[in-house]
């Protein structure tokens, strides 16, 4: 279980988004501007982090930690994101708990930085 978290944390930071249009461009913070809230988060491979002996590769059935993810991009180019950390005690069982990150975004030709 342990060698699950660092891959669990590099899942964490993966929100996406799309269009049906591929040939429209975005070019500027105004266009991200709003609140995004995580509505899945899948594995690679099927874990059972609840300890109920089934095994899923969408880690959002597996516990709760990750239902307050979110993140919000304001239009002066600042975000704030809750980011859940997940981890196991001293007897394997899941410990969660969500920091609050902040700091500032970009995005312009297709890329946010």
């Amino acid at each position: 279980m342990k060698k699950l978290i660092f891959p669990l944390i590099a899942i964490l930071f993966a929100f996406t988004a799309c269009t049906n249009d591929e040939n429209q461009s975005i070019n500027n913070n105004a266009a991200l501007v709003g609140n995004y809230v995580l509505s899945t988060l899948t594995a690679d491979v099927a874990v059972d982090l609840n300890q109920d002996m089934i095994t899923n590769m969408e880690l959002t059935n597996e516990t709760n930690c990750f239902d307050s993810m979110a993140i919000s991009f304001n239009a002066d180019g600042t975000f704030t994101s809750t980011i859940a950390e997940v981890s196991f005690d001293a007897s394997n069982d899941l410990v969660c708990n969500t920091n609050v990150e902040s700091g500032t975004y970009s995005y312009a030709n297709g890329t946010l930085t």
